[in-house]
């Protein structure tokens, strides 16, 4: 509820609430990125990934996930799983699948 109110309201918000807030949504922006630089030093996600790209489509998608979620379609373990099968493993088939070229500027992370 809160995200998702975050999200609907942030327009209408008063310059000095939008202040406090932006403190709250850039830790939980950060959190996300180093949790996935993390994993990427790691091994555990490809290295040819632009991290902040990473960031926008994971976080963007749970954020809205409040939005399009529907109950009757399922239950939300399993909605939870398919996104992380989306997420983790992609909606191509593996014998297709195409790699990514690294897009990051000389070798950034």
């Amino acid at each position: 509820d809160f995200t998702s109110a975050n999200i609907r309201l942030w327009p209408q918000l008063p310059p000095e609430a939008k202040q406090r807030q932006r403190a709250v949504r850039r830790s939980y922006v950060e959190y996300w990125r180093d949790l996935f630089r993390q994993a990427q030093e790691a091994g555990e996600l490809n290295p040819a990934l632009d991290i902040k790209v990473v960031e926008l489509f994971v976080v963007g998608a749970i954020n809205w996930t409040s939005e399009w979620y529907d109950p009757r379609r399922g239950t939300f373990d399993a909605f939870c799983e398919e996104i992380l099968t989306i997420i983790f493993d992609g909606i191509a088939a593996h014998e297709t699948r195409l790699s990514v070229p690294d897009s990051r500027p000389n070798g950034a992370t």
